[in-house]
């Protein structure tokens, strides 16, 4: 086969879908068990709570958010490729990110930052701390939870009919990534 038959062929067996997606939607299919954020080639939380404060700032203020990308398996379901911190950090920071042992995550505190100050030791909703209700300052009002969960970002479906596999499209897309070392 020449090198054109072969881009030919493969270009016809990848297929993919831009959408917008609110961050409620987002949430929903992860409740739903409809989204996978935990790929084994992907490590959790390589931020700290001062980027993971700054990613949420960027939300809150409209900061364009680069596209996440996942591959739609069989079932239907999607598995993330590339976005997996951005989206942990998300479902953390709404109280509803566990663990593979079905453990909740602690609740995110958000840090002071320079945009918007008053995000420290800010949280989604109120929770219990040591049987002490927190003070309504310290968590979102409705309207700024509305603001975030109303939130839109681009989600790239891919499906992929060949045999590349999804860590070869990881690694394509984070070469300086730790996994191209051990691959």
């Amino acid at each position: 086969m020449s090198l054109s038959e072969e881009i030919k062929y493969n270009f016809t067996k990848i297929h993919t879908t831009k959408i917008r997606m609110s961050i409620g939607e987002i949430i929903s299919m992860y409740k739903e068990k409809e989204i996978i954020i935990q790929p084994e080639f992907q490590k959790l939380f390589r931020w700290n709570r001062e980027q993971k404060s700054k990613f949420i700032e960027s939300i809150l203020i409209g900061i364009p958010i680069s596209s996440i990308l996942v591959q739609q398996m069989d079932d239907g379901r999607w598995e993330l490729i590339d976005g997996v911190e951005r989206i942990s950090t998300i479902l953390e920071f709404v109280g509803i990110l566990v663990n593979d042992k079905k453990e909740l995550y602690p609740h995110l505190k958000l840090n002071k930052t320079k945009i918007l100050p008053s995000l420290e030791n800010m949280t989604y909703e109120s929770f219990k701390e040591n049987d002490n209700q927190e003070s309504s300052e310290t968590f979102f009002d409705i309207e700024t939870r509305m603001i975030f969960k109303r939130a839109s970002l681009d989600i790239e479906v891919i499906k992929i009919d060949n045999n590349m596999t999804k860590y070869e499209l990881f690694n394509r897309l984070n070469p300086n990534n730790q996994i191209n070392k051990t691959l």
